[in-house]
């Protein structure tokens, strides 16, 4: 069950991480109360950033896809030239620290290669805020992830906001 669980949800991300329609950050500024993109009245917008291998990745596009059926929300980040890609595939109804690779599932992708798909094997997201309401969460992520031959890298100081009210 749970290599059933961990192959949809490989399939999911690597769908997320094909999409083109995502929304760019021109797209995710409405501020005030309840605007487009705002953050359910927050002013907050979305956001994802991360280091990987001493890199800093920052989103210029974002797909969040909540799934209420089973409670999990797949967030899907993408650079400005949309080469690399994070997905974080999040519990809602888990607990805050999440273990990635059981409770919480991390993924980057580097290249358009298979040997560019680097799986989160180790690590920790960590939930700050969840509203379950006005359909917004922000926490905090790090991990180790490999890839089909082995070679791994290391995601440090991730952050993420995510209005999945859309």
């Amino acid at each position: 069950m749970k290599r059933k669980l961990h192959t949809y949800i490989l399939a999911l991300l690597a769908v997320g991480s094909l999409s083109l329609g995502a929304c760019s950050k021109d797209d995710d500024g409405g501020g005030g109360s309840g605007g487009s993109g705002g953050g359910g009245g927050t002013g907050k917008t979305n956001n994802l950033e991360a280091t990987i291998d001493s890199k800093a990745f920052n989103y210029s596009s974002m797909v969040a896809t909540y799934e209420a059926s089973t409670g999990f929300l797949d967030v899907t980040a993408y650079d400005k030239d949309q080469v690399t890609t994070v997905s974080l595939y999040i519990d809602l109804n888990g607990p805050t620290t999440q273990t990635i690779g059981s409770d919480a599932f991390g993924n980057v992708q580097v290249s358009s290669t298979t040997e560019g798909l680097y799986q989160g094997t180790s690590g920790m997201l960590t939930i700050t805020s969840n509203n379950k309401t006005a359909k917004t969460v922000e926490g905090t992520f790090e991990f180790q992830a490999v890839n089909s031959n082995q070679a791994s890298i290391n995601i440090t100081g991730g952050k993420f906001y995510v209005d999945y009210s859309k």
